[in-house]
């Protein structure tokens, strides 16, 4: 089935809008505040629901169009240290940040491999990439914001995003145990 140019607007309209308020709940965390990990989870299923639909959904750009990443620029990945510093301090009101993360949960015949996985890590890297995608898209590169939200959501943010939902929901489920328990 193929969708109309007004499915995709009303796609990348609502993913734009779940970018938008997952950043928004970000900037309003005071760093010494308790977080609200209801809604936390929240804009992260909202993320990853409107974003499975807009990327399945949105075509590929050719990567030669693609505006040129700072990658070597010294500059511009201290403001993107400096900015992270600083979004991982508004976080600050976790509950909890540390988890233990599988490799490959899919690799069934073999020992799994446990690592630790950190919220905090989880959630300041969604920000900046969506944030940096939103730079782009605010100032009417609308193609090359696509493209770097898709890349990036499949390159890195989307298993940011995957492992911090698991992350809460098992936090969440422990938490029913003890209360049930009680």
């Amino acid at each position: 089935m193929h969708n109309s140019p007004n499915t995709s607007k009303t796609l990348q309209e609502d993913f734009v809008l779940a970018v938008r308020s997952y950043i928004t709940f970000v900037d309003t965390q005071a760093a010494d505040s308790k977080l609200d990990h209801g809604m936390l989870f929240h804009h992260l299923a909202e993320l990853q629901v409107a974003g499975l639909r807009f990327f399945k959904n949105s075509h590929a750009i050719p990567a030669n169009e693609i505006e040129n990443e700072d990658h070597e620029d010294t500059e511009a990945l201290a403001r993107h240290q400096q900015r992270y510093n600083e979004v991982s301090k508004q976080l600050g009101g976790l509950a909890f940040n540390y988890y233990h993360d599988i490799s490959d949960p899919h690799a069934i015949y073999e020992p799994a491999e446990v690592g630790m996985g950190s919220l905090t890590d989880d959630l300041a890297d969604i920000y900046l990439e969506l944030a940096d995608g939103l730079r782009r898209f605010e100032s009417g590169n609308t193609d090359d914001a696509v493209w770097h939200w898709r890349f990036s959501y499949m390159a890195h943010w989307g298993t940011h995003l995957c492992s911090a939902m698991l992350a809460l929901r098992r936090w969440n489920e422990s938490r029913w145990r003890v209360a049930e328990a009680g």
